[in-house]
Order: C-alpha cells, then structure tokens, then sequence
C-alpha cells in the first residue's frame, strides 16, 4: 500500500473539544446591574451628608450581588466575576459613604462647640465691661438724695380728691 499523499482530502480526526458560551449566564447579569449601580453609589458616596443617597444603590447592588453569587456557585461558577466585582464596588461606597459622613458630622459639631465658647467667652467679657463702666460711673456721679415721696391724694365729701400738702 501506497503512503497517502500529503495534501489529499483526509477525514480530520474527532477532537473532543470545550465550547465556551459567552452567552450572558443570570449570574452575569445580575452581576452587571449590581456593577452599576456599585458605580452609580461611587459616583455619590463623596459628597457629606448628600452622599448618603448612595446608601440605598450600594445596599440593592450589594443584595444583587450575593444572589448573583449563590446562581454562580449553583451553576459550577459560570460567570462569578461580575457579582465579585459588583459586591465590592458596593461594599467600598457603603464604607467610603459612612466615613465621609461621619467625619463631616464630627468635624461640624467640633466647630458648633468651639463657636458656643467663643461666643461664651465674648458674652463673659462684655458682662465684665459692662461691670466696670457701671461701677465707674457709680464713683464719677454723686449720689443723689432719693426724692420725697409724692403727696397722697386725699377724698373730699363731694367726690373729688384734692391734694393735701
């Protein structure tokens, strides 16, 4: 028997091979809404006190997240980046957020109680000024004799009152 020529039709062998779908998994999508709105909660988690609109978006995105998670891990872990990466935008805005806050509220009530003292100390000072110049004008003014007391209307038999020195 003759060898085969090279470049003439042979049957290709059978391979086994893995077909990788990139069809989107329910765990990837669940993972992508819980990407954005972890975005969307680090886009507002900076600012004090209006950042704290971002709670809501990270805490929904955060849930999405660990149930994207749970179908991944049902399905042989097809498609568990996208909640990891979700979960952790999230959990990073929730604490960002909470800091940011928090450190503005302490910062402002540090501010109000050093604004109260000074305000205390100011209103101590004028109090003891105003002290010192009464008791200055006490020393200048002579005292004054206090004035007699007014004369007492006394009532006459026909009903008028007359006044009686």
């Amino acid at each position: 028997m003759q060898p085969p020529h090279p470049y003439s039709a042979q049957p290709y062998p059978q391979a086994v091979t893995l077909v990788h779908s990139s069809r989107n998994t329910p765990a990837m999508i669940v993972g992508c809404i819980s990407v954005f709105l972890g975005v969307v909660a680090l886009l507002f988690c900076w600012v004090p006190f209006l950042g704290m609109i971002s709670i809501p978006f990270a805490g929904v995105g955060g849930l999405l997240a660990v149930i994207g998670f749970i179908v991944a891990a049902c399905r042989s872990f097809i498609g568990w980046v996208m909640p990891v990466i979700g979960g952790v935008l999230c959990l990073i805005a929730l604490v960002v957020c909470i800091t940011i806050t928090s450190a503005a509220g302490s910062a402002m009530s540090a501010g109000m109680e050093k604004q109260q003292a000074i305000q205390k100390a100011r209103s101590e000072e004028l109090q003891r000024e105003t002290d010192r110049l009464q008791r200055q004008l006490n020393q200048a003014v002579p005292q004054l004799p206090s004035p007699a007391p007014a004369p007492k209307p006394h009532a006459n038999p026909n009903g008028t009152s007359s006044l009686k020195f």
